[in-house]
């Protein structure tokens, strides 16, 4: 764990009022890695593991395909008819093999069957010719040797996944596709991470909710629900604790508890040198505060540190926190 103390080693040019925005990212991803002892895991069904990150490898229970099958639509038989002289080959039609319906009985030296794509292959059968190859007359079909060889149009039992390896790794997010690939390989379950949790709330006595009357000199807050919509589409859980008023007691109290109840906390406002900015006071009470100001504008406000739910920093349960300047577009 990187404490704000090491960043002056690590990070260059590191300065907590004024840190170059390259330099701000470094410090959140270093802080943002979990160790492995953090990371929880749950199961869930295929309709719940879309944008999901995978805990664990998926290993196929299956062979895919799970046997030998056509490619294409054709007629199936031995290999050995290919070495007979004479340019052609002529084959009586023994049956039919479709996809689901199997033909199960062994045809001759001299027969074939009629096979669709996906058709398990017959007993004794190890060959296709394309339909487009064949010339059919009744039961009998005529096609040249020499436009074939010897295990052509097959696929293998396993060909594309063999039973007991990797299908996904770790790590990987779920996609659609993904979703596809685990039913056709009959699994309904997969060990995902828990999904991030990330409390949210907005502080200033100006602000006013959605719906009340406005007062003079009041406004109606608006971050929140940009915040949600952000989060929204990151696949995390929010946990909106609305809005929180401008005096320490209230603060502290919406910090602890979104720190109990979240793993990353934002805060919209506060973070400036105002007289009522409590939020920068009690960062320095309850966290650990890698900067305050990165040298962008605008948005140059923007703290950043990881919360603690005990009397004091390094006690209790850790949250990253970041608070944001009230203003979206503060110099």
């Amino acid at each position: 764990m990187t404490t704000s103390k090491e960043f002056s080693a690590c990070v260059a040019q590191y300065d907590p009022d004024a840190l170059p925005v390259e330099a701000a990212q470094e410090i959140v991803r270093q802080w943002a890695i979990p160790r492995a002892a953090d990371v929880q895991v749950e199961r869930v069904s295929l309709h719940d593991a879309l944008d999901r990150v995978l805990a664990e490898d998926v290993i196929s229970p299956i062979d895919v395909p799970a046997f030998d099958n056509s490619a294409m639509d054709g007629y199936a038989f031995a290999d050995a008819a290919l070495a007979r002289g004479g340019g052609t080959i002529d084959l009586s039609v023994a049956g039919t093999a479709l996809a689901g319906r199997p033909f199960t009985a062994t045809p001759g030296a001299d027969e074939c069957v009629r096979i669709m794509t996906g058709a398990l292959m017959p007993p004794g059968c190890d060959t296709v010719v394309p339909q487009e190859l064949v010339t059919r007359a009744g039961d009998t079909i005529r096609f040249a040797n020499a436009k074939l060889r010897a295990g052509q149009n097959r696929r293998l039992s396993g060909e594309d996944l063999a039973k007991g390896k990797p299908v996904l790794h770790a790590g990987r997010i779920v996609r659609a596709s993904d979703l596809g690939l685990l039913a056709s390989l009959g699994i309904g379950e997969v060990s995902v991470r828990k999904r991030l949790v990330v409390a949210f709330f907005s502080t200033g006595d100006e602000l006013r909710s959605v719906g009340e009357t406005l007062s003079p000199g009041s406004l109606y807050d608006s971050n929140r629900y940009t915040l949600f919509a952000m989060l929204r589409r990151l696949g995390v859980e929010t946990v909106d604790l609305g809005i929180v008023r401008d005096d320490r007691p209230s603060l502290e109290k919406a910090l602890r508890h979104a720190t109990e109840s979240a793993d990353v906390v934002i805060s919209s406002g506060g973070v400036s040198v105002g007289d009522a900015d409590f939020t920068r006071e009690l960062m320095n009470s309850l966290s650990e505060v890698a900067f305050w100001k990165i040298a962008m504008r605008p948005g140059r406000p923007l703290a950043f540190g990881r919360l603690w739910s005990g009397e004091r920093a390094g006690t209790g349960k850790p949250a990253l926190f970041f608070g944001l300047p009230g203003n979206p577009v503060a110099p």
